[in-house]
This record gives structure tokens, sequence and C-alpha cells, in this order.
């Protein structure tokens, strides 16, 4: 064959940038023009046909030949009827090709407008190489590296893609008619797959679907929802994406639009060394009512992503907590019990709390599901995974086990709450949350389920009371200083940190993403508007003697004050403290912890929320 090297050099500059697509930002021009087709026409046979097999699928359009002979005046015609072959080789190279559904599916569902036909040609306008050119020259790269090293693109009028795109969603709609076949499976995990990967990437604690007339999917990060990182895609990818892609999951279950669900399942990850991590995921379903969809839904999918607990060093819990978990795992009886809303840090808590727990005893768990693995720390620990309907049954069975720990996942119903008691009081350490919104809360809950007052009340049961909630850290690079906060915050703080007189360690969130100090810097960190992380704020009782006796008078009525008086810390004083550490932003963590940002004495401006009643 002729060797064309110095002949396309003749070439214009931008046809040669149109042979070789990978290696510029490609600039985008109107039709092929003559001098360019004069070009090729006078190359030889051999190189002709060359240059057309490397370049004719790449950026000239099916018709621009006959566009460009027909704006040509009649003597400026070319003469030479292999112009008029190459039109037509030109031409022939656009005929339609079966359409490759599984990578359509995938490119519609990432709402890419590229049509890609299992001959490796992909199928897009010149409007759209503009808009998505580094896609492109991604999805090319791609399809070479895997083996299909003649892909190629063929760039068509608008009016031809369109009829193009007409057969596809007709092919489309024939593939969807079957919702369970392999390629449409395989789409829709694919899909999720994506989705997960992306919360694993920027540190979600949940991700957030809802199924409406859209698949809207938020991700929940430090406690806030990320709309930067909101995903939106069509009602019905998103049907499949959540009823196929959970269900094909080993332990996903059916789902169903009609009641609530919890579905227990894994997923694979890519670490950021690139390595797989398998991680475990629970889903929590619930219908929803939306205008004009029949089957909404709202799910939340919480991951766990290290199931190995971390130690209470790692989560840098303050040391009068360490040293209560440490005395109360190594007491010869006891019961300790944590309490805190969903996604409080209970089960992460308790967790490192059993790091403190003898190697050489003994452990049982029923849990729903299993989130950590416990073995991992004392491989004396057996952990049950059981439906919590059936709980009172299986606890029973645990204590003819004769374990030294017994830790029941939460305390539901009066029969548990006995159970363990019974436990705690032939000589076993129990452990178990609760949902209440303060440690005395616990005291509470147990006497409103059931359990007797004089049964609360005996010597040396509780051990240990703890409650506990995560609120976003501050960025010391990144957040604002007391300066730069509003005047009514400022007065605010003032009035929460008391008789502080340095405020230069504060630090608050910038969500309004206002310029300040921090904003002159050069970015160096990944910080989300001055937060970055979360940090435990956690209030524990231990309970004395004279405490169960003054309960056994009073029940929790005056507790509190009576524990101040003894010197207690609240969760309230916890957040303060690390407030004026700058650890978190006071304002933020007001969301996470009861009255936080309010006076305990009297306000005088208590009377004005009601003034609109006088």
């Amino acid at each position: 064959m002729t060797d064309t090297s110095s002949k396309v050099e003749k070439l214009p500059a931008v046809f040669n940038e149109y042979i070789d697509p990978l290696s510029n930002d490609i600039p985008v021009e109107e039709a092929i023009s003559f001098d360019q087709f004069e070009a090729i026409n006078n190359l030889e046979p051999d190189a002709e046909e060359a240059l057309i097999t490397e370049s004719k699928d790449w950026l000239i359009e099916p018709n621009a030949a006959e566009k460009t002979i027909s704006n040509l005046g009649p003597e400026q015609q070319p003469i030479d009827t292999r112009m008029l072959e190459l039109k037509s080789k030109l031409e022939t190279t656009y005929a339609l090709s079966d359409i490759d559904m599984a990578k359509y599916l995938t490119f519609a569902a990432d709402e890419i407008p590229i049509i890609p036909l299992r001959s490796a040609v992909l199928v897009m306008t010149k409007e759209s190489l503009k808009l998505h050119n580094d896609i492109a020259r991604k999805l090319k790269l791609e399809l070479i590296e895997s083996g299909q090293t003649k892909a190629k693109f063929k760039i068509v009028t608008q009016e031809d893609f369109d009829a193009l795109m007409t057969t596809a969603e007709e092919s489309k709609a024939i593939h969807s008619v079957n919702r369970n076949s392999e390629e449409t499976t395989a789409v829709a995990k694919r899909e999720f797959e994506k989705i997960v990967q992306k919360g694993y990437d920027v540190n979600a604690s949940d991700i957030q679907f809802v199924l409406g007339h859209d698949l809207v999917v938020n991700y929940i990060v430090d406690k806030r929802v990320r709309s930067n990182l909101r995903i939106v895609k069509g009602q019905e990818m998103g049907d499949r994406l959540i009823s196929q892609a959970i269900n094909t999951n080993k332990g996903g279950g059916d789902i169903n639009y009609d009641s609530p669900q919890s579905i227990p399942f894994k997923a694979n990850v890519k670490d950021k060394d690139n390595h797989t991590k398998r991680i475990q995921l629970r889903a929590e379903k619930v219908p929803i009512v939306i205008d004009g969809v029949e089957n909404a839904l709202g799910l939340v999918i919480r991951m766990v992503k290290t199931e190995t607990p971390l130690t209470l060093d790692q989560l840098n819990a303050d040391a009068p907590v360490k040293s209560a978990f440490k005395k109360a795992f190594n007491k010869p009886q006891g019961m300790t019990l944590v309490t805190g809303p969903t996604s409080s840090g209970k089960t992460t808590l308790l967790g490192g709390a059993l790091y403190y727990f003898p190697q050489d005893l003994t452990a049982r768990t029923l849990e729903d599901p299993v989130e950590l693995k416990l073995n991992e720390i004392n491989p004396n620990i057996m952990q049950m995974s059981q439906p919590k309907e059936k709980w009172d049954e299986f606890l029973s069975s645990i204590l003819r086990l004769a374990p030294k720990l017994i830790m029941l996942g939460e305390t539901r119903t009066l029969m548990q709450a006995e159970t363990l008691i019974q436990a705690t009081m032939t000589g076993h350490i129990t452990v178990s949350t609760l949902h209440t919104n303060s440690a005395i809360g616990i005291i509470d809950r147990l006497l409103d389920i059931g359990v007797p007052l004089e049964d609360l009340t005996t010597p040396k049961l509780l051990e240990l009371l703890v409650a506990t909630r995560l609120a976003p850290k501050t960025c010391q690079k990144c957040a604002l200083v007391f300066e730069e906060i509003s005047a009514e915050r400022q007065a605010i703080v003032k009035q929460v940190m008391g008789d502080l007189k340095d405020y230069s360690q504060l630090r608050f969130a910038n969500i309004e993403q206002t310029p300040c100090l921090a904003s002159q810097q050069p970015k160096a960190c990944v910080c989300t508007n001055g937060v970055k992380g979360m940090v435990g704020i956690t209030e524990f009782i231990k309970p004395t003697l004279a405490m169960t006796d003054f309960i056994r008078k009073n029940k929790t009525t005056g507790l509190e004050t009576w524990l101040r008086e003894r010197g207690w810390v609240s969760m309230k004083d916890v957040a303060i403290f690390k407030a004026k550490k700058g650890e978190i932003d006071i304002f933020m963590a007001a969301s996470e912890i009861d009255g936080l940002l309010e006076e305990e004495e009297y306000d005088p401006h208590f009377h004005d929320i009601y003034s609109y009643y006088s």
C-alpha cells in the first residue's frame, strides 16, 4: 500500500484533528469544505481508501459532500467522478446497523446523547460533541481498550440522530417488556453499584431514594443532605434500579410498594487504593404519597463502611466515657444501656467499648441485623442475627448458654427488659440500646414499658446509663471564626458561652459560603463549607445507691437537679465544652441536642413568643 503520511500532511490542520480525535480538544466546524474533499480526491487510490477508513466515521456528516457540491457554482463543480464515488462511500458508512441495547440503556441512564451500534460505532451530533467532548473520547478509549479496536464515531445531523433515537427507544420498549431479562437487570445493577460507590467515595452515612415522577437520590454526609451530589433519573429507570438491583442482592428479599420493609444486604465497593471491599447495607423502605404516582416509595440505605469496630481512642471518645465503659465491662455484673435516636452512633460506641471486655470471657449478642464483626474484637463473642419478633424466644435461649455478657440490639418489650434484669441479677453483664432523648430518659422508658419501680431500683442493677449524639465537626482550616458570623449569632454565642473571655478558638460552619478569611487561602482540604466528619457528644450516669434511693422515692422528678448538685455533666454541657475548643459549631449541634441554645433560667423574651394571643 502507498505511504499516506506525506499526503495526509497536505490536508488542512483542522482535518488532521478530526482524523486523530484523541490528541486535541476537538474544534467542531461546519460541513467539510470543498478544498478538503479535493485534497482527499487527489490522493492515490490506496491512500484514499486508507484515509477514508481512518476518518470517515469520525466527524464528516453523511450529507457533507452533497451540501458542499450543491453550494458550488456550475463552473466550480468537480468533473472527476471519484468525488461522487467518495460521497457514496461516505454515505454508505452511515447506514443503520443493530443498536447495542445494553450500552444504550447505560448511556440513556446517564443521559449521554450517544447511540452505540454493535459494530463499535458511536453515533452522535455535532452539538452533542461540543457539550460532551471529554465523555465521547473517554467512551471511545474504553471501547478500544476492551478489544474493540475499530471503535469509531459517526457524526450525523440532528434529524438523522432523532430518527435513530426513535429506533433505539422502540428497541428499549421491547426490552422493557421483559423486566427480568439479563440485560436489563445488569444495567439496573450497574447503576445501583455506581450510586453505592459514590456514597462510599463521599463518605455518606445514608443514601436516600425518593421514587415519584422521577427517581431522586440524595447523599447524607455529616448529617446534612449534600444537594451538589444529588442524582435524578427517570421514573422507569428508578423503578427498575430499586426493584431489580436490590432484589438480586443476596439477602435483599422481594421489594413491595404497600408496606414498610427492612432489607439487609451487602455490596462491593472500591477503596482509595482500588481494592475491592465488601460493605454492609441496610435498606429501610416505606410507601409514600405523591400526586399522580401509583407506586411511590421512599428508601433510605444505611452504609456501614467498616465492619470492624473502631476503638474508643479511634473514635476520639472523652476520657471519662472510656473510663466508665472500662469499669462497667470488668464488673462481675451490671446493666449498661445506651440511648439515642437513629444515626446517633449507639452501635459504633458500643462496638468500641467492647474492646474493654476481657478476652477470656464469652459473650452472646442478638441483633437485627449484625452490623459490626465483634468476633474480630474477641473470638469468644458469638453473634446471632434474628428478626426482632423472634428476640423474646432467642433471648431465653441465650441465657441457657451461660455467657458472661449478653447484648441485645434494642430493648423493645417488657419481656426483653425483664429477661435482661433477671440475667443481670444472676451474675451477667447485660448491654442493650433504647431510643430516648437522654440518659435520664432511660429510666422513664423502662418504667413506660412496664418495668416495676422496685425491680428498676434494685441495688447494683444499673451499672451505666449513656446517651450519645453525633454533631458535625468543624474544619480548623476552612470554618468561620467568631468575628465572621453575624452580630445576632455573636450575641447568642455570648449568651450560651457565659463568661468565656477568649473567642478565638470558636469555629462555625460556612453554610452560606460567604467570603471569609479561609476562602482567601488556597484550598487545602476537602471539607464541606467548613465541616468535615463527626464528633461524638456523650453524657453518662453512673448510678449509685443514693441515686436509686432517690428514684425509688421520686422516680425521675427532680433527678437532673439532684445530679447537677453533685457535679453531673449533661450532654448540653459536653457540647458547649467542645464548642469552646472549636470542635463543633454550636448552631449546627443545636439540631442534635435539645435546648443547646436556650437559657435555662427565666427568659424575658418568653412572653414575646405568645404575644399574638394577648
